[in-house]
């Protein structure tokens, strides 16, 4: 069988740490990006303990810097000769919706819109070269269901939402798929201040699990957007 790669963004810790786990185990080749690069290289040993045959490539770059940007993934491509995914998992989040912080709503702004567009705008003409691959960019169910105190973060996911439904109907035409995944409270650093029981938040596997989903999906199958949240979030959203 093909062997084949992704690139994972915000893969140090959280989501990106445990998706980045899950598809080197299944053999894929990867590319990490995160802006830390310790954590980058801890996560490479570890992956490449538990995998002996995977590719493993780390950038620790911002991905608001396109150049950058865009000449790690070719530098990716011309390794491995495919793009097969692309987890678009970056994100920065600060509380505050009148009251939030400018300097902190450009940072959000920066991660989780700009920086998303920037991979897709370097991985979707190298997926057209084969006609095939499949974007999964993370949301939130805050770009669906704003919480009173999230507005600035909310804002930014549901540009990256709209984005993405754009981007879904451009690659009508293709063998690109791409799905928004909007996930609720995941039990990760990020939700760190929220005061719940853990054991009732989304885990990182769920994550995972809902990525073996999309994919196994036949080419006639095209899903726009994948929703969940933990239970503890029905009908808590104000």
């Amino acid at each position: 069988m093909k062997k084949k790669s992704a690139i994972i963004t915000g893969a140090s810790k959280g989501i990106g740490r445990e998706v980045a786990k899950h598809l080197s185990l299944q053999g894929y080749d990867l590319l990490l990006i995160s802006r830390t690069e310790a954590l980058l290289a801890e996560l490479k040993k570890e992956l490449s303990i538990a995998s002996k045959t995977t590719t493993i490539e780390t950038a620790a770059i911002d991905v608001f810097n396109f150049n950058e940007v865009n000449k790690t993934v070719a530098g990716f491509y011309e390794k491995t000769g495919t793009i097969d995914l692309l987890f678009n998992n970056a994100g920065y989040v600060k509380r505050g919706t009148s009251e939030i912080d400018l300097a902190e709503l450009s940072l959000m702004i920066n991660s989780n819109l700009i920086g998303a567009v920037n991979l897709i705008k370097s991985v979707v003409p190298l997926m057209k070269m084969k006609n095939s691959g499949y974007i999964i960019n993370v949301c939130s169910r805050s770009a669906q269901a704003p919480r009173s105190f999230l507005g600035g973060y909310a804002a930014t996911k549901a540009a990256l939402l709209a984005f993405n439904e754009a981007l879904y109907k451009e690659m009508k035409e293709t063998n690109i798929k791409v799905t928004a995944l909007c996930p609720g409270f995941v039990d990760t650093e990020m939700t760190s201040d929220v005061k719940e029981d853990r054991e009732k938040l989304i885990k990182t596997t769920d994550i995972c699990s809902a990525i073996d989903f999309l994919l196994s999906l036949s080419s006639s199958v095209a899903l726009k957007t994948l929703s969940f949240e933990s239970i503890v979030q029905v009908g808590g959203y104000c």
